[in-house]
C-alpha cells in the first residue's frame, strides 16, 4: 500500500470512528496520520531544495537538472511550444534558460530580472516570453534581451497558475498573445486575463516569500545565538561565527582545536580580535588572519593561499568570519572539494541556508558561490581543454 493510500485510509477511519463516538481509536489513528504525513516520500520534491531535478524512471530516482548553477527553490518552468529542449526556469535566485533540455543553464538578464521569478510563459513563436517578478512583468525577446513592460491586447491570452504543492509550478494553459509588444508605460488596452492571472500569482508569491523570509529570520536568529558552530570534518575542520572569549575557550577544549583561521583579517584594538588573540596565546594554539570580503569574487591567488593554510595548519582547525555563513561557507566548501576529496555538489552544501548563507534578492554574497563554482570549473577542466 502506498503512502498516499495509507493517508486516505487513516483519514476515512478517523472520520468514521469520530462519528461512532469511540474515544481511543481516533487518537491512535490521528497519531498514525501525522506520522505518515511527516514521513519523507521516496521521490525528491523538485521544488523543496536545491533547484530543478529530472527523473527518467517515472520518479523512482532524481538527478539535478541545474548542476553547476546556484538555484534554490524552483518556482516555475516554461517549455517552448516550438522546441521542447528550450526551457525557462523561474527560481528564487532569478531566471535561467536552457537550450538543451536542461543539461546546461545560463542566467538570464541578471541586471534586469532581479529576485524570485513567480510565473513565466513562452509566446506562440517559442522565442519571446513573459515573466513576473516582485518588480513587475518583463517581456523577453530572443538572445537574452529583456525589458520591463506589458503585453498588449490580442486574440489569444495567457493564463498562468501558481505552483501546486510538490510540483514545479507555472503551468501554461493557453498560448501567449500572438503579437507581444512592450511599452514604456501602461497606455491603451492590455490583456486583462493575462494581467489578472499574473497579478494574482504575484500577490501569492509575495505572501509566500514574506512567510519564508520570516521563517528564515527566526531560524537564523537561533543559529547566530548558538554561534553557528558546525563540524566540517570530525577531528580536522570546524566552522563558526565570531565567538566570544568564553565560547571560544569552550570550543577549543571540547574539540581539541589547535589552530584558528580568522577570515575577518587582523583588527588589533577591537574587543573581539583582542579576545581571540588572548585565548590563542593562553591555550597555545596557532592563529592565522586572512581577510576576505563576502561580496567580492575571490581570486585564484587567494584560493591558493587559503588551500595552503587548510592543508598545512595544525589540526583540528577552526575557521570563522563574522556570521559564519558566507566567507566561512566558501572556505569550508573549498576544503571539502580540494582537501577532503568530496564532489562539488557535496562540497557546495557548505554554502546553504542551513548555515545562514542567503545569496538572493539584493544580497551580494552570491560572490562566494560564484567563486566556488569558478574554481570547480577550472579544477575539473581536462588539460587538453586548458591549452
Amino acid at each position: 500500500m502506498t503512502r498516499t493510500s495509507c493517508l486516505r485510509l487513516a483519514i476515512f477511519l478517523v472520520a468514521r470512528w469520530t462519528r461512532l463516538g469511540s474515544g481511543r481509536y481516533p487518537v491512535l489513528l490521528l497519531a498514525l496520520l501525522l506520522a505518515l504525513w511527516a514521513s519523507p516520500a521516496k521521490s525528491h520534491d523538485p521544488s523543496a531544495w536545491g533547484g530543478l531535478f529530472r527523473s527518467r524512471d517515472h520518479g523512482a530516482t532524481w538527478v539535478s537538472a541545474n548542476r553547476g548553477q546556484i538555484v534554490t527553490g524552483a518556482i516555475g518552468l516554461a517549455i517552448s511550444p516550438t522546441d521542447v529542449d528550450h526551457l525557462l526556469l523561474g527560481a528564487e535566485s532569478g531566471l535561467l534558460r536552457s537550450r538543451n533540455g536542461g543539461r546546461d543553464w545560463t542566467i538570464e538578464a541578471p541586471a534586469i530580472v532581479l529576485g524570485p521569478v513567480f510565473a513565466l510563459t513562452f509566446a506562440a513563436d517559442g522565442q519571446r516570453a513573459l515573466v513576473s517578478t516582485g518588480l513587475g512583468i518583463f517581456d523577453g525577446e530572443p538572445e537574452n534581451s529583456w525589458r520591463r513592460g506589458i503585453a498588449e491586447q490580442s486574440t489569444n491570452a495567457v493564463q498562468v497558475q501558481p505552483a501546486a504543492r510538490n510540483r514545479v509550478g507555472a503551468r501554461i494553459v493557453s498560448s501567449l498573445c500572438k503579437s507581444v509588444q512592450t511599452v514604456p508605460c501602461v497606455t491603451g488596452a492590455v490583456c486583462p486575463k493575462a494581467l489578472t492571472a499574473l497579478t494574482r500569482t504575484l500577490k501569492a508569491g509575495v505572501i509566500a516569500v514574506g512567510m519564508t523570509a520570516g521563517s528564515i529570520g527566526a531560524y537564523w536568529g537561533v543559529v547566530q545565538y548558538q554561534g553557528n558552530f558546525h563540524t566540517v570534518e570530525e577531528g580536522a575542520l570546524y566552522r563558526s561565527a565570531q565567538l566570544g572569549g568564553d565560547e571560544l575557550q569552550k570550543a577549543v577544549r571540547d574539540h581539541g582545536i589547535r589552530a584558528i583561521l580568522n577570515l575577518r583579517g587582523a583588527h588589533p584594538g577591537e574587543a573581539w580580535y583582542d579576545d581571540e588573540i588572548a585565548v590563542s596565546k593562553a591555550l597555545a594554539i596557532a592563529h592565522y588572519d586572512y581577510p576576505l570580503s563576502a561580496s567580492r569574487i575571490v581570486t585564484d591567488k587567494q584560493i591558493a593561499d587559503l588551500l595552503g593554510m587548510l592543508r598545512d595548519a595544525p589540526k583540528p582547525l577552526l575557521v570563522h568570519c563574522k556570521s559564519g555563513a558566507d566567507r566561512t561557507g566558501l572556505v569550508s566548501a573549498l576544503y571539502r572539494f580540494s582537501v577532503d576529496g568530496k564532489s562539488a555538489d557535496e562540497a557546495d552544501a557548505q554554502l546553504t541556508m542551513l548555515y545562514g548563507h542567503f545569496p538572493y534578492l539584493t544580497s551580494r554574497t552570491r560572490a562566494m558561490d560564484d567563486s566556488f563554482w569558478a574554481f570547480v570549473g577550472k579544477a575539473t577542466v581536462p588539460p587538453s581543454e586548458e591549452n
